[in-house]
């Protein structure tokens, strides 16, 4: 994925943080946001934002459908006398839609002469803002937005306790979904993001009554350490719209054949650098992936006995082994075995993904159903998700899905 350099100097912290001090307050009055669907450009204006409603800052969040980006051209001409010392007004494009404008690119135009800017997001949503500390003046600003359609996206990731495993990098696995139980306040199941409204989990993590009301249930991305509320400003939470179970799945039987689930939200989940869709092996789809090793990720359990649950994302390097070596009478087929010696997936790992890393692209290949304690000499049983391509696809509400 590309990623436009943003202009940076040494001084720009200094100054960036009191002038978006209580950002919030400061956009009360003009805080817009424009979709792009059916439309392919739009102009903004100080004249129409900032003049007509009689105030002195204003952001825009524009959101284009998915798989689109955004491409904006501004010019901007801000006084020269107030604006020399860059301390009292500033235009911001954050690139990555973030709506508190954090890292955000910014241009104060110390000379006073007109500056032209052109920058594309990196996803489909693009945040601007001017910010103002004085009254009304003479600066003024003309951008025009325009979505472009690009080729579909996925795998990508920020960084080129499952049991006994290591601290997942911040943001290394975009598309990893934490399900959460706001009733007991923890995780009990994981899940992959697939699309801006979809992602994949187990269908045995509907089986208790306690997690199958949606009311009760939140969807989390872009977390890395449940215990720390503000690390990172890329979480977000998402309220379920419905799950599908596989049709064929028993949560009786204890094969756990079919454990296999697909969930919408209610509203699409918003890309960005930290939180994406893992591709899927379309492109793979009789790969049996033997002796391949793929990333376990999940918030799971760090010890099955003393039932410590892990607050920062676990990662674990596991074996694909061909269906000879899987020493367990369940396997077939539409399951694949996973082990490593004194490693493995845990309890609340359930649902989360295997992530097999393809020429520096992420791919979802299993999902993780269920085994034999935890580190244990047993394989750990995964759902095969080449098995299921053509069940998930037939099930998503005129979506499409990434194919690479």
């Amino acid at each position: 994925m590309k990623v436009l350099l943003q202009e940076t100097s040494c001084y720009i912290v200094f100054f960036i943080f009191p002038l978006l001090h209580g950002a919030y307050g400061l956009f009360e009055n003009c805080d817009d946001i424009y979709r792009l669907d059916g439309t392919k450009s739009l102009t903004l204006t100080s004249t129409t934002s900032l003049n007509s409603r009689n105030v002195t800052s204003c952001r825009y969040t524009i959101i284009a459908e998915a798989n689109h980006i955004i491409k904006v051209m501004c010019k901007l001409k801000f006084d020269q006398e107030d604006s020399q010392n860059c301390l009292k007004k500033r235009f911001f494009v954050s690139v990555d839609g973030i709506v508190n404008l954090h890292r955000a690119q910014n241009f104060c135009n110390r000379n006073g002469t007109t500056r032209v800017l052109r920058r594309r997001s990196i996803s489909n949503r693009l945040v601007m803002a001017y910010v103002s500390k004085t009254d009304l003046n003479d600066d003024n600003f003309t951008c025009t937005v325009t979505k472009i359609n690009t080729q579909c996206e996925c795998g990508w990731s920020r960084q080129a306790r499952i049991f006994n495993g290591t601290n997942a990098q911040m943001h290394e696995f975009p598309s990893m979904v934490a399900l959460l139980s706001l009733t007991l306040n923890k995780v009990f199941c994981g899940g992959v993001i697939i699309s801006d409204r979809y992602f994949l989990t187990g269908a045995h993590c509907f089986n208790e009554e306690i997690y199958s009301d949606l009311n009760q249930i939140a969807a989390f991305v872009g977390e890395h350490d449940l215990s720390i509320s503000n690390e990172t400003i890329y979480t977000e939470s998402y309220e379920l719209e419905y799950f599908i179970r596989h049709e064929l799945y028993d949560p009786e039987s204890y094969l756990q054949d079919y454990d296999i689930a697909l969930a919408r939200t209610k509203i699409p989940i918003g890309f960005n650098l930290a939180v994406g869709p893992a591709c899927l092996p379309f492109n793979f789809p009789h790969n049996a992936f033997d002796n391949k090793y793929v990333y376990a990720i999940g918030f799971g359990y760090l010890s099955y006995f003393d039932q410590l649950q892990a607050s920062i994302l676990q990662k674990v390097s596991l074996k694909i082994l061909p269906a000879n070596q899987c020493q367990d009478s369940q396997n077939n087929e539409k399951k694949m075995c996973t082990y490593e010696q004194s490693k493995n997936s845990c309890v609340s790992d359930s649902g989360g993904p295997l992530i097999l890393n393809i020429r520096g692209t992420q791919f979802a290949v299993g999902l993780i159903s269920y085994g034999i304690g935890c580190g244990s000499v047993y394989p750990s049983i995964n759902t095969r998700i080449t098995s299921y391509l053509d069940w998930i696809t037939r099930n998503l509400q005129n979506e499409s899905l990434c194919q690479k």
